[in-house]
């Protein structure tokens, strides 16, 4: 009786094993991007842009821009950026949206971005 129970204990041990080690299959699938595409900001029609400090939460700039295409469903994050230069050798970020392809700063967002960049 002892030895039918040390086989039946064994046979156990080892039928757990195998279920364990043949559940561990890899059945995801493989995440693939295509080339994505730039996002393209639209043309602005201004040169220039006049700050007025006594009205700060008036808009100043409003900017729009084509998405990025990825050829997957993805959540993209866009940060507007400052700079002194052209090459933004040292730019600062005014903001960022996140699945939204248009934002208006505000002129205190715009002169606080403008003053960090120097």
């Amino acid at each position: 009786m002892m030895k039918t129970l040390k086989q039946l204990s064994a046979f156990s041990i080892i039928g757990l094993v195998l279920l364990f080690l043949s559940s561990c299959d890899d059945n995801s699938d493989t995440f693939t991007i295509t080339a994505p595409n730039a996002p393209v900001l639209a043309d602005l029609q201004i040169t220039q842009i006049e700050l007025d400090a006594a009205n700060t939460g008036n808009p100043a700039i409003a900017l729009n821009w084509s998405e990025s295409d990825y050829g997957q469903p993805t959540a993209v994050n866009y940060a507007i950026q400052f700079s002194m230069d052209e090459a933004f050798t040292a730019p600062v970020t005014a903001t960022s949206v996140t699945g939204r392809n248009d934002i208006t700063l505000s002129v205190g967002e715009v002169n606080s971005a403008a003053g960090n960049a120097g």
